[in-house]
């Protein structure tokens, strides 16, 4: 497990743990159950469940996880300053601060939904005199989770579209630096970046020629030299998964997370 998935498991767990805290919370501010409409309005009016939230550690436990972006610019500028690149410009560097800024504001924004679900929920709940012993329950299967599955996916891709991002800022002052696609080749691989990791130069491509379509053509080959079941037969879904599709310095994969991405390549490589 890589430092980014392991931050990103860590931050998965944590948020887990506020989202109970936060449900037992409510629990507890109603257990006493036979609220009025106006308890209820005054519940509705003077609990900010965001603040809730945020006193519980969310924004902390971001901040904690965006540490890791920065060591992530490090590394890859430094990796230029090595071979005797400039590196990362004034402005390149505030661009990519910016974005990320972003990406902070966007799982804020998760959390600020969340407690107004949450809240909103609750206020239903009351109003319907839910029992308190199914409270939890029913609120867990009517708001969107802060945690889960769709949370790891996001902040996977989040990860990935940064390092590449990276890339591009760093060596974007050299258009003749050449890139392979890099990542694992298993049983896990999808068609289309096999055909790219198979099919590609030694030399690999410039930029400009991956975005220009280098890639996908090899991403197309893929798809279909590569779409076949354990019984040899096509796999329609794989096979056409390129159809309208363009494979690219950004978009690697063509859809969803995908776990390749350009690495810069050099002589000795």
């Amino acid at each position: 497990m890589t430092p980014e998935e392991k931050a990103i498991e860590l931050l998965v767990k944590d948020l887990e743990k506020i989202e109970d805290s936060m449900l037992k919370r409510i629990v507890a501010l109603v257990k006493s159950g036979n609220f009025t409409d106006a308890d209820i309005a005054s519940l509705s009016g003077q609990v900010d469940f965001f603040q809730q939230i945020n006193q519980l550690g969310y924004a902390g436990k971001l901040e904690k996880f965006f540490e890791q972006y920065d060591e992530i610019l490090k590394k890859i500028n430094q990796e230029a300053i090595s071979r005797g690149l400039q590196g990362l410009s004034g402005a390149s560097a505030r661009t990519l601060d910016n974005y990320v800024n972003l990406k902070a504001g966007e799982l804020l924004g998760k959390a600020q939904n969340f407690g107004n679900e949450l809240q909103s929920a609750l206020m239903s709940n009351l109003i319907a005199g839910t029992p308190i012993k199914d409270l939890v329950a029913t609120l867990k299967e009517t708001i969107t989770p802060l945690s889960g599955n769709q949370l790891k996916v996001a902040l996977n891709a989040g990860v990935k579209e940064f390092r590449v991002l990276t890339t591009k800022k760093v060596y974007e002052d050299l258009p003749e630096q050449r890139f392979k696609l890099y990542g694992p080749v298993d049983e896990k691989i999808r068609p289309s970046c096999h055909g790219v990791m198979k099919y590609q130069p030694k030399e690999g491509y410039t930029k400009k020629e991956i975005d220009e379509g280098a890639w996908t053509k090899l991403a197309i080959q893929g798809a279909h030299e590569f779409s076949n079941n354990a019984k040899g037969e096509i796999i329609p879904s794989s096979y056409n998964m390129m159809d309208g599709k363009e494979y690219t310095f950004l978009f690697t994969g063509g859809f969803g997370p995908c776990r390749h991405e350009p690495l810069a390549i050099y002589k000795e490589n």
